[in-house]
């Protein structure tokens, strides 16, 4: 009887998976690169394939239109800053600095790429599809941490009992976003000009919270 011969395709696999893998985070670099260049009108897929070396065909593999490759460039990015965030929140330290600890590292990220900033607020709202969800996703994470952060001010008596965790960090991360809508307006972001705006907004919203 003939010996039948094994067919390997792991290696193979693995190969595509990772050239695939490489050329996603290619793609997302060149974008962010691009958008921060020529802004989100004047970038096309087309010019991002042709600075990445590959086929408009392959950008489609992956993304459908420049609004999902928007999103997917600037996703990767807010979460990796928003978890390096939610992990390192100083202990022992009161309410209000542990939220600005979160937003400083926000500010930061969005101070390093203004140009880029403008085009995140402004298009955000309008994402649309998985990439909405995603979004939302996100944000109710940092709200749902920001819950958690208040009932520990609780448990401690610094926040009277009544007070809602979800309305006041729900309340907390609208300040934030206002904060940053009126900072990415200005040439360039100051982090600090803007922890300061947003300190005086939590102060004053906590000023009704605190027994």
């Amino acid at each position: 009887m003939a010996e039948v011969s094994t067919i390997r395709l792991g290696p193979s696999i693995g190969r595509r998976a990772k050239q695939k893998a490489e050329t996603y985070v290619l793609i997302l670099e060149i974008a962010k690169e691009m958008f921060e260049e020529l802004g989100f009108e004047k970038t096309t897929l087309r010019k991002v394939a042709d600075k990445a070396g590959i086929s408009p065909g392959a950008i489609f593999k992956h993304f459908e239109n420049k609004a999902a490759l928007l999103a997917a460039a600037l996703f990767a990015d807010i979460e990796a800053v928003q978890e390096k965030a939610l992990n390192s929140i100083p202990q022992n330290e009161t309410l209000q600095k542990q939220f600005l600890f979160v937003a400083g590292e926000f500010f930061k990220y969005y101070a390093a790429r203004p140009a880029l900033s403008k085009i995140l607020v402004k298009h955000s709202l309008f994402i649309e599809g998985d990439w909405a969800r995603k979004f939302n996703a996100q944000t109710f994470r940092l709200i749902e941490k920001t819950g958690h952060l208040i009932q520990e001010a609780k448990n401690q008596g610094r926040i009277r009992s009544e007070v809602d965790n979800q309305v006041l960090a729900s309340a907390f991360y609208s300040h934030y976003l206002l904060v940053l809508v009126l900072s990415v307006k200005e040439t360039a972001i100051d982090p600090n000009d803007a922890l300061g705006k947003l300190e005086t907004l939590i102060n004053q919203t906590l000023s009704g919270a605190m027994g």
